[in-house]
């Protein structure tokens, strides 16, 4: 699974995700460039994520629109809870101008649906994590830490603090053909966009003794259908691998070693 993504809805991210899932016992996923924020949610169905120096993954906190910008739903929470500890130690009559303002501007409506959508990130990474493996202790371990720790949502996690925190990370040399033919795909597409998505599958073809994926055809998706349709895909090409999500639709052809079977699923998240 090759992942190239700046992020997007949380919700999108995690229906690919689950699809995929559901779909393969064993995925690996790549990520050459950068996986962030919805990025990242995807990234972390993989049995093991290959990342290099320049690779990265984010926090996943989720991010709300609020007058007129996006904020961490964490922001909001802890700017009450430093107002709660200020009011906590002071009277009415003792509290500034300042900070009788700020109490008076938290509306409890908007509060509570700050800490509804918090916690819809937490059981999203939560039931993603589940499905990948991670058992319990090793779950609340990188849920506090994407979520909840790090300075800022667009904190650089590399390879070595994602395996710090517990996620499973492999180097993206110990394949070098597979992480150089990785690399390339990225930066192929990187730059380019699309508004549709896509689901693009082939299958093997021999050719002077390499394998040669030929495609055979392709969909173009509604996201909310993606859960419905990716789990039928390998009755539709059985004898495939592999699979590479992107922001375009991918090349025709793609050279794989003799006897190695390929399937590629191009999406955009």
């Amino acid at each position: 699974l090759l992942v190239n993504s700046l992020g997007g809805s949380p919700s999108s991210a995690y229906k690919i995700a689950m699809a995929i899932r559901k779909s393969y016992d064993d995925v690996t996923v790549f990520v050459p460039h950068i996986a962030a924020s919805g990025g990242t949610l995807l990234a972390l169905i993989g049995s093991k994520i290959r990342m290099g120096m320049m690779s990265q993954l984010s926090p996943v906190d989720i991010q709300v629109w609020y007058k007129n910008t996006f904020v961490s739903t964490n922001s909001m929470l802890a700017a009450k809870q430093s107002l709660d500890k200020t009011l906590s130690m002071k009277s009415v009559d003792e509290l500034t101008y300042l900070e009788r303002h700020l109490a008076d501007s938290f509306d409890p409506t908007v509060m509570e649906e700050f800490n509804r959508t918090a916690n819809m990130g937490v059981v999203y990474l939560d039931t993603i994590l589940k499905a990948t493996g991670y058992d319990e202790p090793k779950r609340e371990t990188i849920i506090k830490k994407l979520i909840f720790s790090l300075p800022v949502h667009g904190f650089v996690i590399d390879g070595d603090l994602a395996g710090n925190i517990g996620i499973k990370v492999e180097d993206g040399n110990a394949n070098v053909e597979e992480w150089k033919m990785m690399r390339n795909w990225c930066l192929k597409y990187i730059n380019q966009a699309e508004d549709k998505h896509f689901v693009r599958y082939v299958v093997p073809k021999k050719k002077g003794g390499v394998v040669v994926a030929t495609r055979v055809s392709y969909a173009t998706v509604d996201m909310s259908s993606m859960r419905d349709r990716l789990p039928r895909l390998p009755n539709v090409c059985p004898r495939a691998g592999r699979i590479v999500v992107s922001d375009r639709p991918g090349v025709n052809r793609l050279a794989r070693p003799s006897g190695s079977s390929v399937r590629i699923f191009v999406c955009r998240l």
